[in-house]
């Protein structure tokens, strides 16, 4: 790498946390969790996950990510739905919290279809349950909900127009 050169000024301009996130709506992503957690209280702590905990790049492509993906759910005239098929995410707790409290699960589940898509066979799924279960709350819950609104948007889609026969 090229030695970095001293600059007189400032070289990047990086907007301040609450600049960044003065920008989201709130509301946006709740209407967005709504589907899935009917619980105003759970559904909160779930939109403070995504957009009050961990570095604020990483809450802002929460924002940007979820609402985009809202978005493309509404242009191809889908809606999201919860149902019996779901499965429940566990909280990963640190190592020193694990004795002292009961295994929780997020409020939000995630779509077992979408899995399926991906990891067709019940070990990968179980496997890749597991990877989307793993780290900070931040990320487990965005990526719940994004695999949620990715397999309503491919669902809505198929619904339109079923595939075709490949012909033999």
């Amino acid at each position: 790498m090229p030695p970095h050169k001293k600059h007189h000024g400032p070289h990047h301009r990086h907007k301040t946390v609450s600049a960044a996130t003065r920008i989201f709506d709130r509301t946006r992503i709740e209407a967005v969790f709504s589907v899935w957690v009917p619980d105003a209280h759970d559904r909160d702590f779930l939109v403070r996950c995504v957009l009050d905990e961990g570095p604020v790049h990483h809450r802002g492509a929460n924002y940007v990510l979820l609402s985009l993906l809202a978005d493309v759910l509404a242009a191809v005239g889908g809606t999201a739905r919860a149902d019996d098929t779901m499965l429940g995410v566990e909280m990963r707790l640190p190592p020193h919290l694990e004795d002292e409290m009961p295994a929780q699960l997020y409020p939000m589940k995630l779509s077992t279809a979408a899995v399926k898509r991906v990891a067709p066979t019940s070990r990968d799924h179980d496997a890749l349950v597991d990877l989307i279960g793993d780290g900070p709350p931040q990320h487990v819950v965005a990526n719940i909900a994004m695999v949620n609104l990715l397999e309503a948007i491919l669902s809505t889609l198929e619904r339109r127009s079923p595939p075709t026969a490949v012909p033999e």
